[in-house]
Parts: C-alpha cells; structure tokens; sequence
C-alpha cells in the first residue's frame, strides 16, 4: 500500500491511490485515538487561551449593554451606570501551529515512516479537538511544498492529502530551506490577524544533517526564529536499533586545536528537542518540551 501511494507526489493522483491514502489515515487515526486524546489533555492546560471572546462584568463602558443592569440603572435615577460588558478574559485559543516533515530518504532508512504518520494524526487530532486556532504542514528534504496551509480547516481529507505527497525519496535534507519556509509561511497572514497570536513550529525528523548547510547558516536560521517568537519543538525520530541518533558522534574542528570528539546531540542547534523512540510517549514529552518553553519565556 505504502509503495503505491508513493508513486507519485502530485497532489491530483489516480482514484485508487487517492482511495488508499484515505484508508491509511483513517487507520492511523483510529490506531493513535487514545494517544491524541492523551496529547489534548496535556495542551488544554499547557496552551492557555489567548483570546476573550465572551462578554462579561459591569463596566461604564463598553461594547454591549448588560440587560440586566437596565432596570436598576432607570431605578437609580441613572446614577448606577455600571451597564456595559467587555471582553476580558480570554476564553479562545489563537495559535497557529506548524508540523514540518523530514521528507528524505534517511527517514526510510532510519525506520522513521510509520511514526512520522501517527504522530502528524495523533498532532492533528488533539489540535482540531482543543479548536486552537490555525494548522499548517509542510514537507522538506531538498526542496520545500506546503501540503496544508493556515487558511484551511484540517479534515480526514487533508490528512490523506498529505500521506499521498509525502515520499521519503529526497537524498538531502536543507534544514536552512526549511526554516526559512516555517518563518515565510508564519509571517505571510493578513496584516489584520491578531498581532499577539502564538506561533509553534513542530519538526519531525530523524534529525540527521541539520548542518548539511554549514553551522553558521544553521545558527543564523534559528536565532532569526528566536528574535521572531515562533517556538521551535524537535522531535527527533530515533527508530533506528543498530544507528541511534543517541550515539552518533561527531569531529570538532577548532584553530590551533586537535580535533575534537563530541556526541552529535551536544552539537544540536535547537534548544527545545526531544529524542522519540516510542510514539506513546508523544504526548508527555511533546507535553514537558512545551511547558519547559513557557516557563523559559516567562522569566523575561
């Protein structure tokens, strides 16, 4: 199954192959339910509400007449003028979520398809369930393709959409390209969206190559999202028995100095990762990574 729907990676396939994306997602819905339900616990309480949409209080003031203070307000010869609401405490999340996927062909390699799948239906379920605002996703290897923006509701259709342009065929993976992707996809909305909307990236990849563009590159590329406020969670897939991204060490080059040999994961450029190696565990550490980014946030 998985082959034929790798033929091809536009997005107008033939019915039978549009058919069969369509049975693997809803298998992989039904297969991570109890784990995305587990995974929308944790956000209910980690994304707290952003917006105020309800009216409420007593206010001299505001945007709606409170009906009920009418009466007394006429009663009190129109000196109790506390009649109005306002919207002041938030009750809405307005977030706008970006899942990008390692599209190379390490992903094949590493073992990693089948959990890169549940985890994008186990993340889409919780979100649509919590109503958190925008889901976006997008592939990257090489090249970069948006396979669902902002701007559209995420359906099981969408789902199977996104299995059947996936193809872990790319033999490079530009981490640099992606992030400027994350960065375009998150700074091109309407100039009259909410200005303090939260924005979260989520990278799922084998995490193999993040320098394949050189460190500097790699630096600039994260900082840049740092100074934009876009909160970067890495999951690093490590499905791999016989090549675990836990032991992978790599040389160390610095002037004047013998080489040096360090453990990959001391050199990881992104602060907030976690290493998958069962996707059960999804929901707590994706959980622990988010509330571990708040609490840093809001020492400053």
């Amino acid at each position: 199954m998985r082959q034929k729907i790798q033929a091809g990676t536009e997005p107008f396939q033939t019915q039978d192959q549009q058919q069969l994306a369509a049975d693997l997602w809803v298998k992989y819905e039904t297969l991570v339910l109890s784990l995305s339900n587990s995974l929308y616990e944790e956000l209910r309480i980690i994304l707290q509400p952003t917006l105020a949409a309800h009216l409420r209080g007593d206010f001299r003031s505001g945007k709606k007449l409170n009906m009920r203070r009418i009466v007394p307000y006429i009663a009190s010869g129109f000196r109790n003028d506390r009649i109005w609401l306002r919207r002041v405490k938030p009750s809405r999340r307005d977030y706008e979520i970006l899942i990008s996927v390692d599209d190379s062909s390490s992903m094949a390699e590493n073992n990693c398809v089948e959990m890169a799948y549940k985890s994008i239906a186990m993340i889409s379920g919780a979100l649509q369930r919590l109503d958190c605002g925008q889901l976006g996703v997008f592939k990257f290897g090489e090249d970069t393709d948006i396979l669902h923006p902002f701007n559209q509701t995420f359906t099981s259709a969408n789902g199977a959409m996104v299995l059947q342009r996936m193809t872990f065929t790319q033999t490079r993976t530009n981490f640099v390209k992606m992030m400027q992707t994350a960065a375009m996809m998150f700074s091109d909305k309407d100039p009259k969206h909410h200005v303090d909307i939260k924005q979260l990236l989520i990278i799922l990849s084998d995490g193999r190559g993040v320098f394949s563009e050189g460190e500097t590159a790699m630096e600039l590329a994260t900082r840049y999202m740092n100074q934009m406020g876009i909160l970067t969670v890495f999951i690093i897939m490590d499905c791999s028995a016989q090549d675990s991204v836990v032991n992978i060490q790599v040389p160390i080059f610095l002037p004047g100095q013998a080489p040096q040999i360090k453990k990959y994961l001391e050199t990881f450029p992104f602060q907030f990762y976690v290493v998958l190696k069962d996707v059960t565990s999804l929901p707590t550490v994706l959980g622990q990574a988010l509330h571990q980014w708040f609490e840093y946030i809001n020492k400053f």
